[in-house]
């Protein structure tokens, strides 16, 4: 008797186990969103090159700043409806002349040329009047040196007062226009000129140095060129070394995905219990690396998280990328949010930072502060998030 009583049990389990691997999960996108491709055709890019004395050292012909920077902006041309080519400085330079012709005129006596004040780099000043020239159809290219330009007193005040406005400037700015974000990426190119340390005389230096590309606009703006013109692609000799972004993101466009069929709703029967979304990530600001990291996504609920993500090839389609997402058996709903790392805080801009007199050659004085002024404006953003809920039919 206790052994049929044992017998039946376990077929009461196996039955159980059977009924529940057939049980169907239902996944669905309660918050669709469509992606949207950019017009960039009829979008518009400003780019300004710094031209204070410090970056004389960058224009020598075979710099290899003037021609990642000419092969970046040639190809960025190519995609939009108009480029404008300006020096930057007290004031802002308007150059009338192609990508080809402005690169190859880049050196010192050309920035001499077109005069003004050239022995300080007041670079917040030169941000305000960048932001003063956007809109909801306009990128801003940015390419400096980004030395800090220190007049008297102690020069981490006075960096920290720079950090502290810089970071008002750009939270002022986000608040009025939720979509702006920001990318930064640094390079370094050969140099031949002098160094101009804090209350010191100048030093003659002849190697390679680091250099910073800014791009500032519309986070759907830039997320359409990155796809178009790869800054990592571009930049064929001093490579891009270091890379950050900011920007307020929310909820990604995406579909559901499985076994060929898509929609905002699909229903998975059987054991395997996993799926496919097709997400629009563009507008993250994050590269490939970045995506295909999931040790560094964040849950709302362990019991579905990302396998793996790749880039989808087809470049016809409205998606960027496909991530493979599993899932474990559940009694009740789960409602997941998948959170992508925006807005990190650089640990690379504290190793690139000098904080002495400026004579690192190796080394940008101050920089740290221009970058974690635009991290400081972007702590309370909103992070790029997938959402969906799984139910068991």
């Amino acid at each position: 008797m206790k052994k049929n009583l044992i017998t039946f049990v376990q077929l009461l389990t196996i039955s159980f186990l059977l009924l529940s691997c057939k049980h169907p999960y239902e996944v669905k996108n309660e918050n669709v969103i469509t992606p949207a491709k950019a017009d960039l055709k009829s979008a518009k890019v400003n780019v300004f090159i710094e031209n204070s004395g410090s970056m004389d050292g960058y224009m020598h012909p075979s710099s290899s700043f003037k021609n990642d920077l000419y092969s970046y902006i040639s190809a960025i041309s190519n995609e939009v409806g108009s480029t404008n080519l300006n020096y930057l400085n007290s004031v802002i330079i308007s150059i009338p002349q192609e990508p080809e012709s402005f690169f190859n005129s880049l050196n010192p006596a050309s920035f001499k040329k077109a005069g003004l004040d050239r022995s300080h780099s007041e670079i917040v000043d030169m941000f305000k009047k960048m932001l003063n020239k956007l809109d909801g159809n306009t990128i801003n290219i940015f390419a400096s040196d980004c030395i800090l330009d220190v007049k008297g007193g102690d020069a981490k005040d006075y960096f920290e007062n720079k950090r502290t406005t810089l970071r008002d400037t750009i939270a002022r700015h986000l608040k009025q226009y939720p979509d702006f974000a920001v990318e930064i990426f640094m390079s370094e190119s050969s140099f031949d000129g002098y160094l101009y340390p804090f209350q010191s005389s100048p030093v003659r230096f002849t190697g390679k140095r680091p250099y910073y590309v800014w791009v500032f606009g519309p986070k759907h703006l830039i997320g359409a060129l990155n796809e178009k013109v790869s800054p990592y692609d571009s930049f064929h000799v001093g490579k891009i070394q270091n890379s950050a972004s900011f920007v307020n993101c929310g909820q990604l466009p995406f579909t559901l995905s499985l076994r060929g069929r898509v929609g905002s709703s699909i229903l998975i029967k059987g054991k395997k219990k996993e799926f496919d979304i097709l997400a629009d990530m563009s507008s993250a600001l994050l590269n490939d690396e970045q995506i295909a990291n999931t040790n560094s996504y964040t849950y709302a609920d362990s019991k579905a998280s990302v396998e793996s993500v790749s880039r989808i090839k087809d470049k016809q389609s409205l998606y960027t990328h496909v991530m493979t997402v599993k899932f474990s058996n559940v009694s009740k709903p789960i409602k997941q949010s998948i959170a992508l790392p925006i807005n990190l805080e650089p640990k690379w801009a504290e190793s690139l930072n000098d904080d002495s007199i400026g004579v690192n050659t190796q080394k940008t004085y101050g920089i740290k502060y221009l970058i974690y002024a635009i991290s400081d404006a972007y702590k309370n953003a909103t992070p790029a998030q997938i959402q969906f809920v799984i139910n068991k039919k």
